[in-house]
């Protein structure tokens, strides 16, 4: 690929390795959405050979949305990176980023890769933390209840009228199966009777029909003779011992509830920062995750020259028409993230 002149070195191979794919990262970019192409045009052409079968014609529609987006995205990620080597609007910029104090390689491209990747729509993470919140108020409330009602029957001495599992985590584990689709289904039963410490079935060849067993003989052995302890067979008891000190259901219910009343649903920090806001602003949610990129992943001392670096490449990485970013703009996000 062809850089401009004014783009560092560092920029050059890592954004090469990016779009590009090299050693370690055989694909990159381009190679992803050059796949994505090619599966979108095979999608569409299922839909010619399958336009008279309404049932798999709808199955194909949904299945070229999804590829449309994941095409358009990849599309969009290729696009961003060629503008921040190749738009002439990011040489002020890369000149304000070589001119910082003990500015690395390092340094150079990871504020190309934070510009890149802050880049995302935060819409659907705003909307995930809401429901998330929603549904952890749901699941406390739930769990404070079925919490209550163990406790009053465990209090109450109802073990036999309600079924073991009721009380016992042991017990409910016995009767819990994965369903047969889960790939853990064959494993979960063998999995589960070395969890609860129990003993493998016996396996000793079958005595011959009539013959009396021999007589037992009782030895005294000194203890420096003993036989050593099957080493399976102790951690199978020390298991099983365990199990039988657990808390009750109730106790353990309790402690979900405990715990998601005190939950509080989160993001990573840069996508926790950029929709840190009742108001939904593209560009402010962009500048706080960017800010926080910098921070928090890359090292940055957000000052000012770093400030008017991020104005520029917000600007080119934004791409709006109508809208450019300037020094305040950036300012101004960064405060939300105490920086």
């Amino acid at each position: 690929m062809k850089f401009r002149s004014y783009v560092p070195q560092a920029v050059r191979v890592s954004t090469d390795l990016w779009l590009e794919g090299k050693g370690y990262k055989q694909n990159g970019l381009n190679s992803a959405l050059a796949k994505a192409e090619a599966d979108l045009l095979r999608i569409e052409q299922q839909r010619d050979k399958w336009a008279n079968d309404e049932t798999r014609s709808n199955q194909l529609r949904i299945e070229q949305a999804n590829a449309t987006n994941h095409r358009d995205d990849l599309a969009a990620d290729v696009a961003c990176l060629q503008r921040l080597v190749h738009d002439p609007r990011m040489q002020p910029a890369y000149a304000k980023l070589a001119n910082l104090p003990n500015v690395t390689d390092d340094d150079l491209s990871g504020f190309i890769h934070a510009a890149w990747a802050a880049r995302i729509d935060y819409t659907a993470y705003r909307d995930a933390m809401t429901d998330a919140a929603d549904m952890v108020r749901k699941v406390a409330a739930a769990a404070g209840v079925l919490a209550e009602l163990l406790s009053r029957a465990d209090s109450t001495g109802w073990h036999d009228y309600l079924p073991a599992e009721c009380f016992d985590l042991r017990s409910l584990l016995k009767k819990t199966e994965h369903a047969p689709a889960d790939r853990n289904f064959q494993m979960w039963p063998d999995m589960r009777a070395f969890i609860l410490g129990e003993a493998e079935p016996a396996r000793e060849a079958p005595g011959e029909a009539g013959v009396s067993s021999k007589s037992v003989r009782v030895e005294f052995v000194p203890l420096s003779h003993a036989e050593r302890r099957d080493p399976e067979a102790e951690t199978r008891n020390m298991l099983r011992y365990a199990w039988y000190t657990a808390p009750s259901m109730a106790k353990i219910i309790a402690a979900m509830q405990r715990e998601t009343l005190s939950c509080i649903p989160s993001e990573p920090s840069f996508i926790a920062q950029a929709v840190n806001s009742r108001k939904k602003a593209p560009k402010a949610a962009y500048l706080r995750a960017f800010g926080t990129l910098l921070r928090d992943e890359h090292g940055f001392d957000l000052e000012a020259s770093v400030r008017e670096a991020m104005a520029t490449t917000a600007t080119v990485v934004l791409n709006d028409a109508n809208d450019s970013v300037c020094t305040a703009d950036v300012s101004s996000a960064l405060t939300r993230i105490g920086a």
